[in-house]
């Protein structure tokens, strides 16, 4: 009696596609934080914008109250960088200063209707708004390609 067995997968032509596959998952997920944190911005932070930003914002002629959404400079360089076999999240870098909080080294005053900017010396403190968020991570397609890099 002869026992013969036949395959239809191929583990070694998965193993060479896994890495180009990892690759566009992570991209995929950098891409979907992107887009979830700009959410989280438009839909306002905790903390609300003190009066003073407030009055500073109309002095500018800024107008709205959400947070982190004056200029919109922030809000707009948030997205997915994908550079060789890295992805990441990338904002300005001002914007992690917002993330932790962070105390000035200036504030501004109004003073005869203008704007100054006067030493902090009671070390007033930008409270903490956490923008990030972590998107959903799209996995059907990852699934289907999977199963077509198994098949001989």
């Amino acid at each position: 009696m002869k026992l013969s067995a036949k395959t239809n997968f191929d583990f070694g032509k998965l193993a060479d596609a896994l890495p180009e596959m990892i690759s566009e998952i992570v991209f995929s997920a950098a891409k979907s934080s992107a887009e979830e944190s700009r959410n989280v911005i438009k839909s306002g932070l905790t903390h609300p914008l003190e009066e003073s930003t407030m009055q500073v914002r109309k002095l500018r002629g800024i107008s709205g109250n959400t947070p982190l959404l004056a200029t919109g400079a922030l809000y707009d360089s948030i997205k997915a960088v994908h550079e060789g076999e890295t992805s990441a999240l990338y904002f300005k870098k001002y914007g992690q200063y917002h993330r932790e909080g962070f105390t000035p080294p200036k504030i501004p005053i109004i003073k005869d209707d203008r704007l100054i900017f006067i030493n902090n010396k009671e070390s007033i403190e930008v409270p903490p708004r956490n923008f990030t968020k972590i998107g959903k991570l799209k996995t059907k397609n990852f699934q289907d390609k999977i199963i077509k890099a198994l098949r001989k």
